[in-house]
């Protein structure tokens, strides 16, 4: 797997798996206060694809 961020020391964490409690758990290991948008932003995915009844919704969540 690829990483993150590669700074002068490398990456910050091994790039997770894309799922939504892989990505969960890489965000609070790296910036626990943004968990509770990831998971707005995770619920709002899920909602839109529903009603659209397409799964961008969810690639798009995964990928940002």
């Amino acid at each position: 797997m690829s990483a993150l961020s590669d700074g002068p020391c490398g990456p910050l964490i091994p790039m997770p798996e894309l799922t939504p409690d892989a990505l969960r758990s890489a965000v609070a290991k790296i910036a626990a206060s943004r968990v509770p948008a990831l998971t707005q932003h995770l619920f709002e995915a899920t909602t839109n694809a529903q009603q659209s009844q397409s799964l961008a919704p969810l690639r798009a969540f995964v990928h940002a």
